[in-house]
Formats: C-alpha cells, sequence, structure tokens
C-alpha cells in the first residue's frame, strides 16, 4: 500500500514505500498533504462508496456519539474522504440557511 495516497498496488514495487514522487513528498511530510485524482477505472467504486458512506454519516452524526463519526472517518483512504465530502456537499439543500439546516441540533440554538 502506498503511505502517500493510501492505494493499494496491483504489482509489487521492490523496496518502495509510494507509489509517485508526489505520494513520496506526502509522506514524508514535507509538503502540504494532496490527493491525486483516482484513475477513471476507480471513479464508479468511489463514487459508490462515497454515498453509502455519506449517507452512513448522515445517520451517525444525527444519532451517536461524535467519536464514534470522527473514528469512521479516521479509517477512510484520503481519496474516499475526498469523494464523501463531495458527496455530502452535493446532499445539502442550497435553498436553506445553515440556521434551518442545523434546526435538529441541540447545540445550534446555544
Amino acid at each position: 500500500m502506498c503511505e502517500g495516497c493510501g492505494e493499494e498496488w496491483r504489482t509489487r514495487k521492490a523496496q518502495a514505500r509510494t507509489c509517485s514522487p508526489q505520494c513520496r513528498v506526502i509522506a514524508e511530510g514535507r509538503k502540504s498533504r494532496q490527493v491525486p485524482m483516482p484513475p477513471q477505472s476507480q471513479h464508479a467504486r468511489l463514487v459508490d462508496d462515497a454515498e453509502r458512506i455519506a449517507l452512513e454519516l448522515i445517520t451517525m452524526v444525527r444519532d451517536e456519539d461524535p467519536r464514534r463519526v470522527w473514528r469512521r472517518l479516521e479509517g477512510l483512504k484520503p481519496q474516499t474522504m475526498f469523494a464523501v465530502v463531495i458527496a455530502l456537499a452535493a446532499l445539502v439543500p442550497d435553498d436553506r440557511t445553515p440556521a434551518q439546516l442545523l434546526e435538529w441540533a441541540t447545540w445550534a440554538a446555544a
């Protein structure tokens, strides 16, 4: 597995810890974390995973302990995390104010 982007390798790379120079920079922490776009062949699977996880998080954030939500997010690969963020943004109605969107939260009124 690449230490930069978290992708599984199809073939074993001898002595390599990362799949590209960009991922090597990320893994070494010399630069801000950049997440490369996945190859076109992985888009359908990534979209399906992001939709499923986004819907799961919507339920979790409303019904469960925030620490459990955090742990769920920590387990995501960087590319999946980006896809989930995009899916969640797409699910938010754009004709409501933040206050309207957060009416369900007991802390929103405070």
